[in-house]
């Protein structure tokens, strides 16, 4: 889990991305709900209850929105 967490954090600092944006893309992306709150769950210290393991799906879906958008923008 922690390895997830550390790859999602680091897609949305090298993206310069807010939690809300990349809800966003992963939603669009994926044409699936995502979330802020969701968003929040993954990056959530691991000590918490409300932490949730980040999917390796939802990191390949930013790491895939992110370099759409690159492209188209």
């Amino acid at each position: 889990m922690t390895d997830n967490r550390a790859a999602f954090l680091a897609l949305l600092a090298d993206a310069d991305l807010t939690q809300a944006m990349a809800a966003e893309l992963i939603r669009d992306y994926t044409h699936r709900p995502c979330s802020v709150r969701t968003i929040r769950f993954w990056l959530n210290n691991l000590d918490k209850l409300c932490a949730r393991n980040c999917p390796e799906c939802a990191i390949n879906a930013l790491r895939e929105a992110i370099k759409t958008r690159r492209k188209t923008g």
